[in-house]
């Protein structure tokens, strides 16, 4: 960040808290100018629509949920070891989900990472103070990162790592917490290898919560840093998914103060972002469900995709919406438009899941969709997503490549 976003910083900062009624409008501006400068320099203004409440708040620390799917279970061998999520976020999700299959026994695979996993997917989440692990602090192997026992910071033990069948490969995991912010600018960082994907959002299984910071792909222990402003202080919903394919594997999550690295939620270091577990979450069992929550309505699935290309003109949109046990969604507040025109979605429900529709057909181009809603504590959300539309009878638009027989084939990655 630089000198002239610092002062803004300071400056709005001071302003936010004055109950000086001059100060209004010169804030109003700073924060104008502020906001141009974090779209010109990267800064992530968070959403205030993610905070939730202080009764949410649990224990300190993260929650741990780590997942293993080895080749050593799915008997696939390659040089070298490719992991069923190939290093790519939406691959890591659905591991992370239980949603590869075996082909020779149609079920779901076993999570490896849980020692109790007999016939059915399931976790062994756990809490941890902070978030400085790797892989070879089981057996006492070399270090990575920036926190080691060469600063007082040794590396911890991946919980369930290895897993049942002594492996070191396919991993997915993810950390949640409750972020307590104040006004102001963060600077955060994650080191991992190999890659991850750093979120803040009402719910952690809401799909429409901010990215912050990504990596995907394969890297030995780097960092990645992202800076975020938060113009309203609260305790803020925060997820690290990480994922790692073979060889070392480690992570940790901290952030910049006073110039220095620190650990998110390092007791003995002043300054350090405190976190906080989400009340009510099961630890230390194995479970089926991952239950760790803050209770909003979170945003499970929209069609098409976001980015989506090749979606035929007949195709539905359709948001499903689960409510939370705190929130849920007000049916009748819910709006839709496409292309700059409000159009009639139908609203129904059934149990905690609300789903919104409209099927009255899709141009032939880029289309834009926005949804708005309200939740039953007043708070407005609004998502707003782009796909692309082939005319019926055309041959869609894509990447294309040449087959082994000469051919042209079209890449089907995002084939409806």
């Amino acid at each position: 960040m630089n000198t002239i976003q610092k002062i803004l910083v300071r400056t709005v900062t001071q302003m936010h808290f004055s109950r000086t009624q001059k100060w209004i409008l010169p804030a109003l501006a700073l924060m104008a100018s502020f906001n141009l400068l974090q779209a010109q320099n990267g800064v992530i203004t968070i959403s205030s629509d993610s905070i939730v409440p202080d009764s949410t708040k649990g224990e300190p620390g993260f929650i741990a949920n780590i997942t293993q799917i080895s080749t050593e279970q799915t008997g696939i061998y390659t040089l070298p070891p490719q992991s069923m999520h190939g290093n790519r976020v939406v691959n890591a999700e659905k591991q992370l989900n239980g949603e590869y299959i075996d082909k020779d026994s149609e079920e779901p695979y076993l999570n490896e990472a849980d020692l109790e996993a007999d016939v059915a997917w399931s976790y062994f989440p756990i809490i941890v103070e902070y978030v400085n692990q790797g892989q070879n602090a089981f057996e006492g192997g070399a270090e990575h990162g920036n926190f080691t026992s060469a600063n007082g910071y040794p590396d911890e033990e991946i919980p369930g790592i290895p897993g049942w069948n002594d492996s070191i490969n396919g991993i997915v995991g993810e950390y949640l917490a409750l972020l307590q912010l104040d006004v102001g600018a963060y600077t955060l960082g994650v080191n991992s290898d190999d890659g991850f994907r750093a979120t803040i959002g009402a719910n952690y299984n809401d799909i429409l919560t901010q990215e912050i910071g990504v990596f995907e792909g394969v890297r030995a222990a780097a960092d990645s840093i992202f800076d975020i402003f938060v113009e309203k202080a609260g305790l803020y919903p925060f997820r690290v998914l990480w994922f790692e394919n073979d060889g070392d594997a480690s992570i940790e999550i901290f952030s910049m103060v006073d110039g220095e690295k620190v650990l998110i939620n390092d007791p003995d270091v002043e300054g350090s972002i405190k976190a906080y577990t989400p009340k009510g979450a099961t630890v230390d069992e194995s479970i089926t469900e991952r239950d760790a929550s803050t209770g909003r309505a979170a945003v499970v699935s929209i069609m098409p995709a976001p980015g989506k290309i090749r979606v035929e003109s007949s195709s539905p949109i359709e948001v499903v919406i689960e409510n939370g046990s705190a929130t849920a969604v007000d049916q009748s507040s819910v709006k839709m438009s496409l292309n700059g025109k409000d159009v009639a979605a139908d609203v129904s429900k059934s149990g905690d899941i609300v789903t919104i529709s409209y099927t009255g057909g899709l141009a032939a181009e880029a289309n834009t969709a926005i949804l708005s809603f309200k939740e039953s504590n007043g708070v407005e959300r609004t998502a707003e997503w782009s796909f692309e539309v082939y005319e019926a009878g055309a041959a869609p638009a894509g990447i294309v490549w040449t087959g082994a027989n000469g051919t042209d084939i079209f890449d089907e990655g995002n084939w409806d």
